[in-house]
């Protein structure tokens, strides 16, 4: 295998790097006193207004954002930007935004603007770049200035955010979100060398596609990024992990995966291949991540902490298990420091109310609806804190096969789906172990739920239940008790439901003591899989006993 001399640099340094435990900085600390300072440094509403001339205008209206028109190119014109006593001229400025975002330029436009492009050595505040952002994908305007701080604590680089009230010709166009630009400025402030290949994302687009390069001192040199595609598809795994140390700052990159999934940042890179920089650190040549595009987080505060990962770096990272034991590790340092409800919350409130007073001036009945966002959003955090921390509780393990390929399964976990389920455990005549039992009172859905890792394969999942007057759910499309099988990862769900009585079924099906053998086959494709076994009742009244001593996990094949 042939190394850049940037890879052989990092092959000298990798010793050192494996002493220093999860590191959490990529570079040194941001430099203090540095050019945007005093723009982000509070949550001051800055007041930006903006004059396009007629000829700007015209060459701006002409612009229309598609997925099928994405290599369009988004001309800068020149225009005047105004903020306090401070004027710039012939300033370069285009639209900017995708799919959610883009808006023409006589609505509310989400624009970039490039101070020394036009005019050499102008600056604003020290910056070269800055982006208004019409948070038109969030009506709390906080997601991004809130998700920034968490990565930034979090040690992960990412452009900087504050407020700003915004003015264009004239016209009041509200609160906008004032944010950093991508560049060798951000990248001075974050690294001891900047001058590595900055790559854009673009619109869900993945590494192996030609991507744009934001800056770099070698635009024509792109092997290690097709090294790292390449490494990323290596079919053996230890390999693979191998060859992707050589590429990948794998420790940035499971915190950078982990904030990800702890913000359900949904549309970044991880869970769709969007949204995201990427930069080659001349100093050991690995690469890292860098988020981007966050106006739309924690969409699902119950989502799992191991989602179905679009990105193909995300993706081969966790098949390998050096990735998943240092991902769930990570998760696990970040829970403790940097996700802490209290302090975020507190956060959001304090955003929130600086921000309040030049939106009552908008609308006077602002701060009703802002608060009410505000503490659904609060709500939310809340939400994600707890469905994180039970599954950090109980994390996926692997199951222990004994001869013949029978694993018993343990570590049962309760959870009402919806409407209320009641679930204990108790001895129950006949049961091997202890009975797992849910009470369906109203329409109603829980479940007795594990979580086990396996390999390719094909595997049985098998048990015994007894139901007593279990009552179908008419507005239900899935009803009864039974066994479930849900990869993690996927939407593929695999059933074996029954209702009644146990009396009342088939008597081949009946055990000693009216227990009734029930399993589910299934078949795992990809190595490392998450899959969650579980004891379901579906229902709008009735019971269901699940015998914990009899649930096993069955290998039929590799």
């Amino acid at each position: 295998m042939i190394f850049s001399k940037a890879s052989r640099m990092r092959l000298f340094l990798i010793s050192i790097q494996m002493l220093a435990g999860v590191c959490f900085l990529v570079g040194e600390a941001p430099v203090k006193d540095s050019p945007g300072d005093e723009l982000f440094g509070g949550d001051r509403v800055w007041q930006i207004e903006m004059v396009i001339a007629e000829k700007g205008m015209a060459v701006l209206q002409a612009y229309r954002w598609g997925r099928h028109n994405t290599g369009q190119e988004r001309v800068d014109v020149p225009v005047i930007v105004r903020e306090g006593g401070n004027t710039y001229t012939n300033v370069a400025v285009h639209l900017k935004g995708s799919a959610g975002s883009f808006q023409s330029i006589h609505s509310r436009p989400a624009l970039t603007l490039k101070f020394g492009k036009f005019q050499k050595g102008q600056r604003f505040y020290g910056l070269k770049k800055i982006h208004l952002n019409n948070s038109r994908q969030d009506p709390t305007l906080l997601h991004e200035k809130i998700s920034r701080e968490l990565f930034q604590k979090a040690g992960i680089p990412v452009p900087r955010s504050s407020h700003a009230r915004f003015k264009l010709n004239g016209r009041d166009l509200g609160m906008y979100v004032l944010v950093e630009g991508f560049n060798e400025q951000f990248l001075k402030r974050h690294f001891r060398e900047p001058g590595g290949n900055l790559y854009d994302g673009g619109f869900v687009q993945d590494i192996d596609h030609p991507l744009d390069r934001n800056s770099g001192d070698y635009p024509n040199d792109r092997s290690d990024l097709q090294a790292l595609v390449s490494a990323s598809r290596d079919p053996d795994l230890k390999r693979r992990w191998l060859r992707m140390e050589n590429l990948l700052d794998v420790k940035q990159f499971a915190v950078f995966m982990a904030m990800e999934v702890f913000l359900w940042h949904w549309d970044g890179y991880c869970m769709n291949h969007n949204n995201y920089r990427l930069y080659q650190n001349p100093e050991n040549g690995l690469f890292v991540f860098l988020p981007h595009g966050m106006d739309q987080m924690f969409r699902r505060p119950g989502g799992p902490l191991e989602p179905a990962m679009q990105g193909m770096i995300a993706r081969a990272f966790m098949q390998t298990r050096q990735g998943r034991v240092l991902y769930l590790q990570t998760a696990s340092e970040l829970m403790n420091q940097v996700f802490n409800t209290d302090r975020i919350n507190a956060r959001l409130k304090e955003i929130a109310a600086a921000i309040l007073p030049s939106l009552n001036t908008i609308d006077p009945g602002y701060s009703r609806f802002l608060n009410q966002v505000v503490d659904s959003l609060i709500l939310k955090v809340n939400q994600r804190s707890v469905a994180l921390s039970k599954e950090l509780r109980n994390p996926v393990k692997e199951p222990h096969f004994l001869s013949g390929g029978i694993a018993q399964l343990d570590g049962w976990e309760s959870n009402v789906l919806y409407g209320y389920t009641a679930a204990t455990k108790a001895p129950h005549p006949g049961a091997r172990g202890q009975a797992l039992i849910l009470s369906a009172q109203g329409p109603s859905a829980g479940n007795w739920q594990t979580r086990v890792l396996l390999d390719p394969g094909k595997y049985r999942f098998e048990g015994r239940l007894k139901t007593s007057e279990v009552t179908r759910n008419p507005r239900s499309q899935v009803n009864g008790a039974g066994l479930v099988v849900t990869l993690q990862s996927q939407s593929n769900r695999r059933r074996n439901r029954s209702s009644g009585s146990s009396r009342s079924q088939s008597p081949r099906m009946l055990l000693p003591g009216n227990w009734a053998a029930t399993s589910v086959t299934f078949q795992i494709h990809q190595p490392a899989t998450a899959v969650n076994l579980s004891c379901e009742l579906v229902a709008v009244s009735g019971e269901a006993w699940f015998d914990a001593g009899a649930a096993r996990l069955v290998r039929l094949s590799d």
